[in-house]
């Protein structure tokens, strides 16, 4: 398998690689912040790439203008991920090449081929403290932080360390790269203006209830709406971003009612813990999916 982006190529390791590999593997920069030791010959690296580096899904980082590989990353079933459907990411660099985006430029297309080539619902990414380096790289591939471990084993150092681990889900991934699916709901919502909690049916199977100093405002099925609210629209049809968003995502809601007002399309938006929720009139639903899935959103 060989994937490829702008500036690099990412191949399988080979013997031939030994001398590039050793260049950057003996810096002690690169391989103890990691938690492995730095190369000591080319002999040495020619053995590492005939074993570690030749596990299933390890790639060389080969820049596209030179032909020489720079570093490596890959996907691996580890501690971290011992599951079918999830992976752990690792990676390390040539000094040289450090601040220039190649590492989450080559981890971007890892990812794309972690999530749509093998299906994949989890990549998992772990740095010991103070490799600052790692934390950056998963930070602006939108890794999330889940957790920090004292005392956790470098078996090839020999000692132990304080580890952080980040997480990135499917649905996460394909919501930083614009890949959103949207949830159609079914039947028609009404929206109304409600005198008091009381006459809410909280059984209903969606509800959201809007209270300000000023009004009590319900969005519910048709079916389910109050027969004496104060004002009612009906006849809106509704759809949801699949999924749960994460808080640190800016613009989703914003880019969908910007396409649908392109389209002359208005919306009706409500936001809950999870995701964001879009109403149109019903007569314009399925214009309104329609421009959606060709500007690249996926209706299901």
């Amino acid at each position: 398998m060989i994937l490829e982006t702008k500036r690099v190529r990412l191949r399988p390791w080979e013997e031939s690689d030994a001398e590039e590999c050793f260049k950057y593997a003996s810096d002690p920069r690169v391989g103890p912040a990691a938690g492995w030791p730095v190369h000591t010959s080319v002999g040495d690296s020619r053995n590492i790439i005939k074993t570690t580096l030749s596990d299933p899904e390890t790639y060389a980082i080969v820049l596209k203008e030179t032909g020489l590989a720079v570093g490596s990353i890959g996907l691996h079933h580890r501690d971290l991920a011992p599951g079918e459907d999830e992976a752990e990411l690792g990676y390390w660099l040539g000094v040289p090449y450090w601040g220039r985006g190649i590492v989450p430029e080559a981890a971007r297309e890892v990812l794309r081929h972690a999530f749509e080539d093998f299906g994949l619902s989890r990549v998992w990414c772990g740095y010991y403290d103070g490799n600052e380096k790692s934390r950056r790289v998963q930070e602006k591939l939108g890794f999330v932080y889940q957790w920090t471990a004292e005392n956790v084993p470098v078996p090839l150092l020999g000692e132990t360390r304080k580890g952080h681990v980040s997480l990135m889900t499917k649905e996460r991934w394909e919501q930083i790269n614009g890949k959103i699916k949207l949830e159609k709901l079914d039947g028609e919502f009404c929206v109304s203006k409600v005198a008091s909690e009381k006459d809410i049916d909280f059984g209903a199977g969606f509800c959201f209830v809007g209270k300000t100093d000023e009004e009590l405002s319900l969005v519910c099925p048709t079916a389910s709406a109050p027969k004496n609210a104060l004002k009612r629209e009906d006849g809106w049809r509704a759809f949801r971003v699949k999924g749960v968003l994460d808080f640190s995502l800016v613009g989703i809601l914003a880019k969908i009612s910007g396409v649908l007002a392109e389209n002359g399309i208005g919306i009706f938006a409500l936001s809950t813990y999870n995701t964001d929720y879009i109403l149109v009139r019903k007569e314009k639903f399925d214009s309104a999916l329609k421009a959606l899935s060709d500007a690249g959103y996926e209706p299901v």
